[in-house]
């Protein structure tokens, strides 16, 4: 027997099949190139940079001198997108300085409504913005003829939050512009927009005509149908985010395949030959994809099938991959920003998953799905034969959706800070009931002008049908481990982080070894904002410790409450005539989440971490207004000392300081809606460092310069979120307290000598076993640097 070497074991023979199975797909490798490349030139980095080359390596020892022409393509894509990049960005700045744009705006996409304006993407002279006007909103293809002021682009000032300025230029967006005094121009109206508008709007009429506008089963089918989902606050998409299924409420690539192969069986039956059923396929996948509002992931999903059908036309065999990869070849040339995009991500990543996983089993499923090795399939009676192509169909579903549960967890851990394994069984359970409300909503749309009420009752059946949907992804979502909130971003020790949020709005997150807390909630309008960096660090808050029954502090709380684990909230008031707050106990009581009214005691909330609850004097005077009835929160945090003054008024503050012990090290400060300036002096042991929030509206929740530069002059440092952003809090191993600003530097702060005197004893007897290295740090006062 020969002896096992480099050239003839297990890995070179599996490296060898890998090398033959590049070999045969050339358009995979050199479309990693390209798109290596790409990321590269947008943000030069050191992962993309060894991405690039690890792409180059392998063209090179596949293809030999044929590299070169990859090298060269890829370094071409990334030159477009630099240049693409550059001209957008010198656009965005010559609009801002020129500050206002006039023209004839041409609306592209159906208008995004809200209570009183609407948003959509327009063209204006071939280029592309983000426009804005007050209701009622005009339909996609029509000319508003006006003049517009250009909006500045908020950035994100806090880590994690959606980064909305970022999306707009991915969509090639170069500005915002707020549309005023415009009127309607039909000579310049597009009329195939206009067309695709109406065939949206009667398909919408078609498959919802016998049910409640309002329904659960209506809002379903249309989020399954043409993609119009429902308000981001509706309770419906809870379960299907939870199981994994959410994606199903977009027109993506598996909508666009499940249409396509109803289609096909409806050819089929009609006995249309193939190259006559390919040509009618592939129009009516785009039609359906640019009605339904032409998402990128729909696109792409059209322009693949029309590559994957091409094969047949040609007569040709079909690889999933090799259509896969030139339609991100196109992609890159027409417009590299999508990729940068996470549903087009999400797209590609989980069609490239589903092809790589059925190739790796497809010959085991093959000879699983056999009656008998030794049988031909000519002697197999009709009913072997079904079973077989049952076996095979069923192994081939469960295989495709484990391909894409796997493939998608990166990008969705990623993107949105959640795993959710339960999807590998939800979505082998509901695509078919998926393919029965495409299938019976086509059916309606057909019979529609011919059988209004026939389409009536085909409806109500396809109501049952979405309930069944409906019922499997609470049924899923519900199963122990179905789902996970995991971040890459998750700290590894325990951290604070103090939000920066308009409008005198106020939110804190902790994440600690043992639990998840958020301090106040903010605003109704900061919910967006809060859950996104909730998402982006995996935290999942199981308690709310509320500050005071105010709008900015708690307007958020009652629709937290049903996207997160919270098992209790913690208030200073039980009544209170907030509408906020009465809305928040309401919803506790339905949920029944305990209400608890907070104590001046101490509350332990991890080993090295406690908070003492400090309501003001006000709290039971039903009378007073919000601000003069808050509970101060007063953290031990790793021996340091933070307290959370929130709005609380300068008297009363100044009342209580002389009963805080040990002194404080930062003080995290809030606005009276009474008092415009803060706290200036301290009765004793003045605070160290001051974090002050500051909105530029209201005036009220301005900090005055004044103010911080007398505090200054006393020696205290501070930060004014108005040029830190998010504030986050940490002790790091050299016993420092660092304070980061997500917009800023980072400070660090050592402790206090009398601080270590006061902790000497308890930290003696609670970690006696860590005494020598306790001693070191204890003693070392060389550090002591101030602020």
């Amino acid at each position: 027997m020969p002896a096992t070497n480099s050239k003839n074991g297990a890995w070179a023979k599996r490296w060898r099949a890998a090398f033959l199975v590049l070999q045969r797909n050339r358009l995979v490798v050199l479309a990693l190139c390209c798109l290596s490349a790409v990321w590269w030139a947008d943000v030069p980095s050191i992962s993309g940079a060894f991405v690039f080359i690890v792409s180059v390596v392998l063209a090179a020892s596949i293809f030999r001198w044929r590299f070169v022409f990859f090298v060269a393509l890829a370094i071409l894509c990334a030159t477009m997108h630099h240049r693409r990049v550059v001209r957008e960005s010198n656009l965005h700045e010559a609009l801002l300085q020129k500050s206002s744009v006039e023209g004839v705006f041409h609306i592209q996409t159906p208008p995004r409504k809200s209570s009183q304006t609407w948003s959509a993407f327009a063209f204006v002279d071939g280029k592309k913005f983000e426009v804005q006007g007050r209701n009622p909103a005009p339909s996609m293809g029509t000319a508003l003829y006006g003049k517009g002021f250009v909006e500045p682009w908020r950035k994100p000032r806090n880590e994690g939050e959606f980064d909305h300025p970022n999306w707009l230029r991915r969509n090639g967006v170069v500005a915002t512009i707020r549309l005023q005094q415009v009127v309607e121009d039909p000579s310049q109206t597009h009329k195939l927009l206009q067309w695709l508008d109406g065939m949206r709007l009667k398909l919408r009429h078609s498959i919802t005509s016998g049910l409640a506008p309002e329904s659960n089963e209506a809002k379903v089918i249309l989020a399954m149908v043409i993609g119009e989902q429902p308000g981001q606050d509706d309770e419906i998409l809870s379960a299907f985010r939870l199981s994994g299924t959410l994606h199903l409420f977009s027109v993506s690539g598996q909508h666009v395949n499940l249409v396509a192969i109803i289609l096909w069986l409806v050819l089929r039956i009609l006995r249309v030959p193939r190259r006559y059923a390919i040509g009618l396929l592939i129009p009516s996948i785009f039609l359906y994809a640019y009605v339904t509002g032409a998402s990128p992931p729909a696109i792409r999903a059209a322009w693949m099938a029309t590559v994957f059908l091409a094969a047949f036309w040609f007569q040709r065999k079909p690889n999933l991959l090799a259509a896969l990869s030139i339609v991100m070849l196109f992609a890159l040339f027409l417009d590299s920003h999508l990729i940068f995009l996470a549903g087009v991500q999400l797209s590609y990543g989980v069609v490239a998953a589903i092809s790589i996983g059925l190739s790796l089993c497809n010959h085991r499923i093959q000879r699983w799905s056999l009656m008998d090795d030794y049988l031909p399939r000519e002697l197999y009676t009709s009913w072997q034969e079904r079973w077989v192509s049952f076996k095979r169909g069923t192994a081939q579903s469960l295989a495709a959706s484990s391909s894409a549960c796997l493939g998608s967890a990166p990008l969705s851990i990623l993107h949105f800070g959640m795993i959710t394994p339960i999807s590998v069984l939800a979505n082998l359970l509901m695509t078919p009931f998926v393919g029965m409300i495409l299938g019976l909503a086509l059916l309606s749309v057909t019979l529609n002008p011919i059988l209004p009420s026939a389409v009536m009752v085909i409806n109500r059946l396809n109501g049952l049908v979405a309930r069944i949907c409906i019922g499997i992804s609470e049924v899923c979502a519900d199963i122990p481990g179905a789902h996970r909130q995991y971040s890459f971003n998750q700290p590894p020790h325990d951290t604070i982080r103090i939000f920066d949020l308009p409008r005198g709005g106020a939110a804190t997150m902790l994440q600690l070894k043992n639990a998840d807390l958020l301090l106040d909630t903010g605003s109704i309008r900061d919910k967006k904002t809060l859950i996104a960096s909730l998402a982006y660090f995996g935290c999942s808050p199981d308690c709310f410790l509320l500050s005071h029954a105010e709008a900015g502090h708690v307007g958020s709380a009652e629709n937290l409450l049903s996207k997160l684990p919270v098992q209790q909230i913690i208030s200073p008031v039980a009544e209170s005539r907030a509408a906020s707050f009465r809305r928040l106990v309401s919803a506790a009581n339905s949920r029944q989440v305990p209400l608890l009214l907070a104590q001046p005691t101490v509350l332990s909330l991890s080993d090295q971490v406690k908070c003492r609850f400090i309501p003001t004097p006000g709290c039971s005077d039903k009378r007073l207004i919000a601000d003069d009835r808050v509970c101060l929160h007063l953290l031990d945090f790793h021996g340091f000392t933070i307290l959370f003054a929130h709005d609380a008024s300068p008297s009363d503050l100044r009342d209580l300081w002389p009963t805080f012990s040990p002194p404080i090290d930062v003080l995290v400060l809030g606005r009276h809606e009474l008092f415009s300036w803060p706290i200036d002096s301290w009765p004793v042991n003045p605070p160290r460092v001051v974090i002050a929030s500051h909105a530029d509206f209201p005036s009220s929740e301005r900090l005055p310069v004044a103010w911080s530069q007398q505090l200054e002059s006393q020696g205290i440092h501070v930060l004014s979120q108005n040029d830190t952003g998010m504030v986050s809090i940490h002790v790091n191993q050299q016993s420092e307290l660092c304070l980061r600003g997500f917009l800023a530097k980072e400070w660090k702060l050592s402790r206090r000598l009398h601080d270590w005197i006061f902790y000497a004893s308890l930290l003696y007897a609670e970690l006696r076993l860590r005494m020598p290295n306790l001693r070191e740090t204890l003693w070392d006062f060389s550090k002591y640097e101030g602020c």
